[in-house]
């Protein structure tokens, strides 16, 4: 074993860690890719052959080939290159852990110089994003097939709860009360709880830098209802641009979503869960890097965050979880498990009297 080489579980030494080795775009390319470092490069693929599996052959393929190994070599990609001995532990803990496959996006995902760094007038994104307009628009957002069910006029946050008292008085809820809960708190939820999101969604696309400002612009927003008082149980997707649901699917599924949170039983006597659902094809139409994906967890934690706070307002707990068996919750809600994917639920219900126990 080489100082440089990781070891995979079966005894294998590989060339240099987590270097990658992929077909280019263009025909006749291959992309190599260095996740430690934060590194690609493109090149021919006949040579990186000649470079990797030496043998006899044309004097200029040869000659090809001792190049390539030599830029290899100055870029550290060979076992020639150093690596810290820290580093070499901790990519083998990964390794042994099986972590490995996730390990490549996490080290890319810490990368942000960007080439638009420095773009105080805006001159490389417009750009970009003039390209990307002139090759096509994002796909339309999902939207389901089924009865479409308007919700009422949301009533007003109570203007008596100031944000500060919220967020001190938050608590992680279990167990919810038996005290009704009408359509009419779930209608404030969804739109006092996604105004933001709205609102960007809504800036007109004839300018170039909206298609970037809307941190929203990646999720979609269903709805497992148990109890809300003037809506069936059932499954439902939330249009924000018209303020109503779709049914997907109904019954009564609190089983189902206890499995589905792991075990958790909130859902038992929870009014409903709000699940948030990451469109990639949105997103990746947009920012075309490893770092998006490391965002749309980011922007999950923050729209949570508001949609507890307007539930607090209303009276309601939340047991806030990215926890959730997502294949399960793919056939729940009637997902492309291709283009989508479940990345953050609150269950939502009466927030019990202060005297009460949390389970």
């Amino acid at each position: 074993m080489t100082e440089n080489s990781v070891v995979t579980p079966d005894g294998q030494e590989l060339w240099l860690p987590l270097v990658a080795i992929r077909p280019g775009h263009e025909p006749g390319r291959a992309v190599i890719s260095d996740p430690i470092n934060h590194r690609r490069a493109s090149v021919d693929a006949e040579s990186l052959v000649n470079a990797l599996l030496p043998s006899p052959g044309r004097p200029e393929d040869a000659d090809r080939a001792e190049r390539l190994t030599a830029e290899f070599e100055r870029r550290g990609w060979l076992p020639a290159g150093e690596l810290a001995p820290d580093r070499l532990a901790l990519l083998r803990r990964w390794w042994a852990r099986g972590w490995h496959p996730s390990l490549s996006y996490y080290l890319w995902s810490r990368h942000h110089n960007f080439r638009d760094k420095e773009d105080p007038q805006a001159v490389v994104r417009r750009s970009a994003l003039g390209e990307y307009l002139r090759k096509g628009a994002p796909a339309p957002r999902v939207k389901p097939e089924g009865v479409r069910v308007p919700l009422p006029a949301p009533p007003a946050p109570p203007a008596d709860h100031a944000i500060g008292r919220l967020l001190m008085a938050r608590r992680t809820v279990r167990g919810y009360s038996p005290d009704p809960v009408g359509i009419d708190k779930l209608s404030g939820v969804l739109r006092h709880g996604l105004d933001d999101i709205r609102v960007l969604r809504e800036l007109p696309k004839d300018e170039p830098l909206n298609w970037l400002r809307s941190h929203g612009s990646p999720y979609d927003f269903y709805v497992v209802n148990y109890a809300a008082e003037g809506l069936d149980p059932g499954v439902y997707h939330y249009s924000l641009d018209e303020h109503a649901l779709t049914t997907v699917a109904r019954g009564d599924y609190r089983a189902e979503m206890v499995k589905i949170l792991v075990g958790m039983r909130a859902p038992e006597t929870a009014s409903w869960t709000l699940v948030m659902v990451a469109d990639f094809q949105q997103y990746q139409w947009r920012y075309r890097h490893e770092r998006a994906l490391r965002h749309i967890y980011m922007g999950a934690g923050r729209i949570a965050q508001r949609l507890i706070l307007v539930g607090s307002a209303f009276g309601l707990g939340s047991l806030p979880t990215p926890a959730t068996r997502d294949q399960d919750t793919c056939d729940l809600l009637r997902l492309d498990p291709v283009r989508q994917t479940p990345v953050y639920t609150l269950t939502m219900g009466p927030a019990r009297l202060s005297g009460d126990k949390d389970d």
